[in-house]
């Protein structure tokens, strides 16, 4: 057990414990004490698939990185495949959910002169 595979299995848990009840966010982050953190984040990878928690891409590829520590274990496979198959594509569509959020707050009403940075006249900044 490393430190990235305790900081993963943390965000992981973070990331699903509104979706989780009582009991279930007890035992993640008891197992996560106790040092199962490989139980943890199989267990929550899945939890994240079939309930389609959108991660940032940013933990979708600690996942990856996490899985390549794990060559050739039983699981790596299968895990794999979760990640790339389930978890990817929600990561994808929620980064692009909120890409088109903040272009429709860009694309607000105003006017160029809100563009101008305080001390420099007629100087337009890009946005």
């Amino acid at each position: 057990m490393t430190q990235n595979e305790v900081s993963l299995a943390w965000v992981l848990a973070l990331s699903a414990k509104p979706h989780l009840n009582d009991i279930g966010r007890s035992g993640v982050f008891v197992a996560i004490g106790a040092g199962e953190t490989f139980t943890v984040i199989r267990e929550l990878l899945k939890w994240v698939a079939i309930n389609r928690i959108p991660l940032g891409l940013d933990v979708v590829q600690q996942c990856l990185s996490w899985l390549d520590t794990y060559a050739g274990h039983e699981d790596e496979r299968y895990l794999r495949c979760l990640v790339e198959d389930a978890v990817l594509p929600l990561a994808i569509q929620g980064s692009a959910r909120q890409v088109r959020a903040l272009q429709d707050e860009a694309r607000g009403p105003r006017s160029a002169a809100a563009c101008i940075a305080p001390g420099t006249p007629g100087v337009l900044l890009a946005r």
